[in-house]
């Protein structure tokens, strides 16, 4: 076969390896917005990030195989190489991931129950006193405005028999 048909053929099929593989790393990005939500704003980051190092890969690969001359077969073999990824084992894949994040979230929710039994039994260790203490204060405060309103009374009558006793002794 003619060397340069070869070598082109060859830059046609790591073409779409380099396809393939972006496809991957863009699914390893959706798992990690899977696990940890995203705003909007950091999506289109990532995404603008992704792109732009995935060019940077890619005319880095052009460069390297084809001392950077640019050919239609290789952004066709970038775009087959992504969409056979993204429509056989993308869907496999994500899904398995899927199944295993859930998985673990559930794992983690069982454990962090598990942990969280001892601590649910010593708060309501704690509240049983404290509710007792918080009575015990209300008891106590109750009291209080008792006797401040009695002695406020007995001020009050005081006063009063003090102005009945001035005015008494001044119609005298």
């Amino acid at each position: 076969m003619n060397q340069v048909v070869n070598s082109q053929t060859l830059l046609f099929l790591t073409c779409i390896e380099i396809g393939i593989i972006m496809g991957m790393f863009y699914d390893l990005i959706r798992i990690f917005r899977k696990i940890i939500p995203h705003p909007n704003w950091l999506i289109q980051v990532e995404d603008t990030l992704y792109w732009v190092s995935g060019a940077l890969i890619g005319f880095a690969i052009l460069y390297m195989h084809n001392y950077g001359k640019i050919r239609f077969f290789v952004f066709l073999g970038m775009l087959l190489g992504g969409v056979f990824y993204l429509c056989t084992f993308s869907i496999i894949f994500m899904k398995f991931a899927t199944w295993l994040i859930d998985l673990m979230k559930q794992i983690i929710d069982y454990i962090l129950h598990i942990l969280g039994i001892p601590i649910k039994w010593i708060i309501h260790l704690i509240k049983i006193p404290l509710k007792a203490f918080q009575r015990l204060l209300l008891r106590l405060n109750t009291y209080r405005r008792r006797q401040t309103k009695k002695l406020s009374r007995k001020i009050y009558y005081q006063k009063s028999d003090v102005r009945s006793q001035l005015k008494y002794s001044k119609t005298k």
